[in-house]
């Protein structure tokens, strides 16, 4: 037996999309994902979104999970690691009291760092359909401009996008100019157990050359390398 709620048929349970939003999205960003990204594609498609937003780490035990027992709940993954979005909101927030200067650049090169974010539909997803279209929807440019803008600057690998850019988008104009003059490689986030922890460390290394406005000293550098060497994973032989 078969038990729904009064008056949800069959196929309007089929209407409820089922999303994982992998990051830690700030309040205000959650607001937008909820209220207007998920909002307008369900009123598009006269369905229903549910959103479970999750920390990085908790996602892939979920997702993973998911596939060995074969209960598949999550039909779209939201994969969110943009490490430009803060500084966008900060920006935005008082941009008198910032100047988006040029990348640090030395003998090899100009150096920036950058997050990634994607989509992705789960192996399995019971409303494969209906993840198709949110797909092809957060990947229409207006929707995807908007996103990046209201997520304090990320940064969009759509064409149409980036042309859509205007003089006040100071934080996605300055990231896409790194494109121009930098060799973009790929980080090993893999080696580590924990990727979010090995971001942190670098944070720490901001926030200590702010305040003090120098370089720390190598004790600092030494404390900083070896939490990070205990972050990667070990390899048998």
């Amino acid at each position: 037996m078969v038990l729904r709620k009064r008056g949800l048929t069959k196929k309007d349970e089929n209407k409820v999309l089922k999303l994982t939003y992998s990051g830690t999205p700030q309040p205000h960003e959650k607001e937008y994902i909820i209220n207007n990204f998920i909002k307008k594609f369900e009123e598009k498609h006269n369905a229903k979104v549910e959103v479970d937003f999750i920390a990085q780490a908790d996602a892939i035990k979920k997702i993973g999970t998911e596939q060995e027992t074969g209960n598949i709940v999550s039909d779209v993954l939201f994969i969110d690691t943009a490490n430009m979005a803060p500084v966008g909101t900060a920006y935005a927030a008082s941009p008198n009291d910032y100047i988006v200067g040029a990348a640090p650049k030395g003998t090899k090169g100009a150096g920036s760092t950058a997050g990634a974010w994607t989509y992705g539909i789960q192996k399995g997803a019971k409303n494969k359909e209906l993840a198709e279209e949110f797909i092809k929807y957060a990947l229409d440019p207006e929707v995807n401009y908007e996103l990046c803008v209201e997520m304090g600057g990320l940064l969009s690998p759509i064409k149409e996008v980036g042309d859509m850019l205007e003089s006040s988008d100071v934080i996605m104009n300055a990231g896409n100019k790194m494109f121009e003059t930098t060799i973009v490689s790929g980080v090993p986030s893999t080696d580590y157990t924990d990727w979010n922890a090995v971001k942190l460390l670098y944070g720490d290394l901001f926030e200590k050359i702010a305040e003090t406005k120098e370089l720390p000293d190598d004790a600092f550098f030494n404390d900083l390398q070896s939490q990070l060497d205990s972050l990667r994973k070990l390899v048998r032989k």
